[in-house]
C-alpha cells in the first residue's frame, strides 16, 4: 500500500501549509473528540448523530488534475454556518461509477454521505490521530476564536478492499 503522511494531502493544496501538529495516541485526546474521531466508521455519521442533525458540506477548494481529485472542505451544521468539521481528501476517480463520481463532483454531498447512499463497500483504516496547537489558518479554516488545541485524523477509507479515498479530518474546538 501507499505511504499516507499529512504532507501528502496538504501538498495538493500548496498555499495551505501543514499546520504544526503532534501524533498522539487516542488515549490522550480528550472527549468529545476521542468518540468523535477514534473509530473506524464515516465522520459524517458521527457528526450527524453527535449533533443531531444532518451537516452540510462546503467546498473550500478543490484540484482535478484527470483522474485524481482533491478537495478541502468544511461540515456544517445543517441550515447554519456552525462548522463542526475541517478535511482534506484525495481520491482517485477511476475506481468509482460514474454516479458516484458525479455525485462527488458536484460537491454538494459530504464524501461520505455519498459512498454511504451508493451502498459501497467500505472500510476506514486509521493511520494516525493529532493534535494541533491553536493558529490563525486553522482557526479561520474552521470558524473559530479558540485559542484551544484541534484534533483530528489521517485515514484511507478502502473501497471494495481497495485503498481508494486519502482523508485528513480535524474537529475544531467545542466550547
Amino acid at each position: 500500500m501507499i505511504k499516507l503522511t499529512l504532507a501528502d494531502l496538504f501538498a495538493a493544496f500548496p498555499h495551505f501549509l501543514l499546520p504544526e501538529h503532534k501524533e498522539v495516541a487516542p488515549e490522550g485526546i480528550p472527549e468529545p473528540y476521542r468518540s468523535l474521531l477514534a473509530h473506524d466508521r464515516h465522520m459524517t455519521e458521527s457528526m450527524e448523530a453527535y449533533h443531531g442533525c444532518p451537516v452540510e458540506v462546503r467546498v473550500l477548494e478543490s484540484v482535478l488534475h484527470g483522474e485524481q481529485y482533491a478537495r478541502r472542505i468544511v461540515l456544517m451544521k445543517q441550515g447554519t454556518s456552525q462548522i463542526v468539521q475541517g478535511g482534506i481528501v484525495r481520491l482517485q476517480l477511476h475506481w468509482l461509477q460514474p454516479k458516484v463520481k458525479a455525485d462527488i463532483l458536484a460537491e454538494t454531498i459530504p464524501l461520505g454521505r455519498v459512498l454511504i447512499n451508493h451502498d459501497l463497500l467500505r472500510n476506514i483504516e486509521v493511520l494516525a490521530y493529532y493534535q494541533f496547537p491553536a493558529a490563525p489558518a486553522l482557526q479561520e479554516w474552521l470558524g473559530t476564536q479558540s485559542n484551544l488545541p484541534c484534533f483530528g485524523r489521517l485515514a484511507w477509507i478502502h473501497l471494495e478492499h481497495q485503498p481508494v479515498v486519502q482523508l485528513f479530518e480535524i474537529i475544531p474546538p467545542y466550547e
